[in-house]
Order: C-alpha cells, then structure tokens, then sequence
C-alpha cells in the first residue's frame, strides 16, 4: 500500500471485510463467516464470502445473532484456506482493506501482504463518531443504526456480506465529508488520531472514576 500513500484516498480499490465469530474474545474466539467485497471508484466490483468452520462448537448466544450453526458450518473451509482461494487473492489485490471497526475483524483473519507490517484499514466508524458526534442513542453508530441514518440499505445485519457490502457503500457516502481530497496516508492518519483520542479521552475520563468494591 506504500506505493499508493500519495494518492488520494478514493481513487485507491478497497476491499472491505466482514467477519462473523464465535465470540467477541479476540485469540479465543474464530471466524465462522467471512466476506470480502471489493470497491474501485467508489463502485462494488466483486465480491466473495464463505461459512468458516473456527474447529470448536459454535456458542448459543454467537448463534442467535448471526444464526451460524455447527452443522453448517461442519464442512466449510478454515480461515486460512479461505484466504489461499485464487478468488480471494484477486479481490485482495493492490487494495487497501477496509472494515468498519478494523480492529476487530482484522484480528479474525490471517495477515497477509502489508497487513504482516500491521498497516492500518480504512474505517468508517471513526467517520460516523466524527460526523455524527451529537446524534442520540445508544446504539447510533452501530453499522445498522448507522447506514438506516445515512440512506445504505442493509437488510441483512450480522451476514458477513451484507455488512461489508454496506460498509464500503457507507465509506464512499461519508468518506468525503471528513476526507476531502486527502491523499490515503492522510486520511490513515486522520483516522489513527481520532482512535487515539477517543482511548485517551475514554480512559482519562475512567481513571478518574471512584474505585469500586471487589
């Protein structure tokens, strides 16, 4: 991704991942879905997803929301034959990856290219806790919430592919309002201080909390 540093941030493909897990504890919990749709100009060009078996029983409760369930999973691919398809390679290609809330379902799948020196992923949240910083609700910037208050349809939330379908299409729509015409480094950047103020503030405001009985 080095070589597209300079350019600007939308005129460079994206690839977008979903992941559906088994859990939220990120080195304990696995992919049991997965989905990559990739972006060139702000338009879907191709897209992939796959059921992925994480090798342990699929919890009840990860089942109720994205309804993956043990059988379905029984003869599906790992994670890393997943990302060794031809198919997958070619949506990969040249792309900066993207997801919203990077953090998260980059930890689900196995690095790859410039993902091996952690380059970080484009990511609306940040754009959508920027924008819609006083909007209320305790759930407003989830993606669902979000792409119904941004006009993206997702009529599918908790399908890998619905959700990085929406996330693409949700990028490209507000993208612009923060981005401009920054090239990528400078929207990365942008992005990587606004999560690092967010932390900080957040645990600033914890710290001084009262300490409570254990």
């Amino acid at each position: 991704m080095l070589k597209y540093f300079n350019d600007r941030w939308d005129s460079v493909p994206l690839c977008v991942a979903d992941v559906e897990s088994t859990g939220l504890a990120v080195g304990k919990d696995k992919a049991v879905s997965v989905a990559l749709v990739r972006f060139e100009g702000g338009k879907e060009v191709g897209a992939f997803s796959s059921l992925v078996n994480p090798g342990f029983p699929i919890p009840e409760t990860a089942t109720a929301i994205h309804k993956i369930t043990d059988i379905a999973v029984a003869d599906a691919p790992r994670i890393e034959d997943v990302f060794g398809d031809a198919r997958v390679q070619s949506l990969l290609a040249d792309a900066q990856m993207c997801a919203f809330n990077w953090r998260y379902d980059r930890e689900f799948i196995p690095r790859f290219g410039d993902d091996r020196d952690r380059w970080p992923w484009l990511d609306p949240f940040p754009v959508i806790q920027h924008i819609d910083e006083f909007v209320k609700g305790q759930k407003r910037h989830t993606l669902e919430v979000s792409c119904a208050r941004h006009g993206i349809a997702l009529t599918e939330a908790h399908s890998a592919e619905a959700d990085a379908r929406a996330a693409g299409q949700l990028l490209a729509k507000i993208g612009p309002r923060v981005f401009n015409d920054w090239s990528l480094g400078d929207a990365l950047h942008w992005q990587l201080k606004q999560e690092a103020n967010r932390w900080h503030n957040f645990f600033s405001w914890k710290s001084r909390q009262p300490e409570t009985a254990t």
